[in-house]
C-alpha cells in the first residue's frame, strides 16, 4: 500500500525536475553499479529528452499479462533501464526471480539495445548478486541535485518550484514509515556516495 504512492511520487519528481541536475547524475551513479547497467545508461546520458514511464508493462501473455516494473527510462519508445522499487520486506530469492523475469522482458522489447534492470531497496537490503541502489542513496542524489539548483537557476522565482518538489520527495523518502532510508551499519555502502 505504501510502496505504490511513493513510486508514483518518485516518477513525477524525476519526470518534472531538471534532468541534467537530477536524472542524469542518478543514471551516472547507477552505471557504476555494474557494467551491464553502465552500457544501458550511456545512450541516456547523451540524450536530450529522457522518457520516464511509470509502471512499464513487461508485455507478457497469459496469466502474467498484467506484470509491470515500477519505473522505466528510455529514449522515445525504446526502454533502456527499468527500476524495480521495494519499500516493504521482501524475499531475496523471489525478488531475484522477479528481476530476472524483468530483464528478459525488457531485452525482448528492445532486442537491439543494451538494457538493464536495477532494484531500489531499503537501506539494509542491498543485493549482493544484482545491481541495487538504496533509497538512502537516492535521497542523497536528490539532495545533491537540489544543492546544484542555486548555481544552475539563479532566479529564485524560477528555482523555487523545483526546490520544493525535490525537498518534498526527499522528505517523503526520509520520513517513510518503514524507515527505508535508514543508515546501514556498514558506512562503506557504495550506494551512499554523493552524486553530481
Amino acid at each position: 500500500m505504501l510502496e505504490e504512492p511513493l513510486t508514483w511520487e518518485l516518477y513525477r519528481a524525476l519526470d518534472l525536475l531538471p534532468h541534467s541536475l537530477f536524472v542524469k547524475p542518478l543514471l551516472r551513479r547507477l552505471g557504476k553499479l555494474d557494467p551491464l547497467v553502465e552500457s544501458a545508461v550511456e545512450p541516456l546520458l547523451s540524450c536530450q529528452d529522457i522518457v520516464i514511464t511509470p509502471y512499464p508493462s513487461l508485455e507478457l501473455t497469459g496469466s502474467k499479462r498484467n506484470r509491470r516494473s515500477d519505473l522505466g527510462l528510455g529514449i522515445g519508445p525504446s526502454p533502456r533501464l527499468w527500476i524495480e522499487a521495494k519499500t516493504a520486506p521482501f524475499d531475496r530469492l523471489d525478488l531475484l526471480e522477479q528481476l530476472r523475469t524483468q530483464q528478459l522482458a525488457l531485452q525482448s522489447q528492445s532486442p537491439a539495445e543494451r538494457v538493464a534492470v536495477v532494484a531500489l531497496v531499503p537501506g539494509d537490503s542491498l543485493l549482493a548478486d544484482w545491481p541495487s541502489l538504496t533509497w538512502r542513496a537516492l535521497a542523497v542524489a536528490l539532495e545533491s541535485g537540489r544543492t546544484h539548483l542555486r548555481g544552475a537557476i539563479e532566479d529564485p522565482g524560477l528555482r523555487s518550484g523545483y526546490d520544493r518538489l525535490a525537498t518534498e520527495m526527499i522528505d517523503r523518502i526520509k520520513s517513510h514509515p518503514k524507515g527505508i532510508a535508514a543508515e546501514q551499519a556498514d558506512d562503506d555502502d557504495p550506494a551512499a556516495v554523493t552524486l553530481v
